[in-house]
């Protein structure tokens, strides 16, 4: 059987905390043909896998991510601590669109020490 090892790439990520849907719904925009690419129905927010062709519910407390292909999915807090490093955080003025060059992902500051993923590590 073979191996395989995770590329290091840099994904943007944002914490669902149950209070910001707006910032969320920033955050992923608009999907093809203008569809929304998160939404809170019922209390329970969802995002749309657009891969899987369906809506999945993401608890608060999950990440958000936007994927190398453009694509969001959900991702648990210890997939996220396991998987990934904050590497850097979008600055103030750069806009809903997310990154800037030499920014890595929107994170919230309640990422940092003590809630699981640590700071920059560079």
């Amino acid at each position: 059987m073979p191996y395989f090892r995770k590329r290091p790439i840099e994904i943007e990520a944002i914490r669902w905390t149950g209070d910001n849907a707006d910032q969320l719904c920033t955050f992923a925009g608009d999907g093809p043909g203008g569809e929304p690419t998160f939404a809170v129905r019922r209390q329970v927010a969802q995002v749309w896998a657009r891969e899987e062709g369906c809506w999945v519910d993401c608890p608060v407390g999950h990440w958000v991510v936007r994927g190398v292909l453009g694509e969001y999915y959900p991702v648990s807090p210890a997939a996220m601590e396991a998987s990934y490093e904050m590497v850097g955080a979008v600055q103030e003025g750069d806009g809903p669109e997310g990154r800037r060059h030499g920014q890595a992902g929107l994170l919230p500051p309640e990422a940092g020490p003590g809630r699981g993923l640590s700071g920059p590590s560079r």
